[in-house]
């Protein structure tokens, strides 16, 4: 089920294909959020997806809200420092790397450990939550490497 809400007067759009398993656009309205402000931004994404997911099937995500919040940051900075990199990378291997991460990122897929292979690491991340805030990039979309967003 595609729900769509606006935080901040940019819309999210995110996929609920079964209880458990939601999928997070990572395409630019995401990325103009990052930008004018990850932290509280992130938060504010989660929570509404927490709540449309209850609202939905009638029960609780269980994945901590911090685990969400660090997995959405991952995907964005890492498609972010692979358009600033793509173009200097002078190594076949290395671009074709940074195509495979950037495929990786573009859609978040954000899941209950039982569900999603990757949720160990981003719940083994989450304990960096508090410390990662100033090592994030401001104005990413104005920076990246391709000259626009996503």
């Amino acid at each position: 089920m595609k729900k769509q809400f606006v935080i901040a007067g940019v819309p999210i759009s995110v996929v609920f294909s079964e209880q458990g398993i939601i999928r997070l656009k990572g395409d630019r309205h995401l990325w103009k959020l990052m930008d004018q402000d990850p932290v509280q931004n992130a938060r504010l994404i989660t929570e509404k997806i927490f709540e449309l997911h209850t609202t939905i099937f009638k029960e609780k995500l269980h994945i901590r809200p911090e685990s969400v919040i660090v997995e959405i940051w991952g995907h964005v900075y890492a498609e972010y420092f692979v358009l600033l990199w793509k173009d200097r990378l002078r190594f076949r291997w290395l671009n074709r790397l940074a195509g495979f991460v950037r495929k990786r990122s573009a859609d978040i897929d954000i899941g209950e450990r039982n569900l999603d292979p990757n949720r160990w690491f981003w719940d083994l991340i989450s304990m960096l939550k508090p410390v990662i805030p100033p090592f994030l990039p401001r104005n990413i979309s104005r920076k990246a490497a391709s000259g626009a967003l996503p």
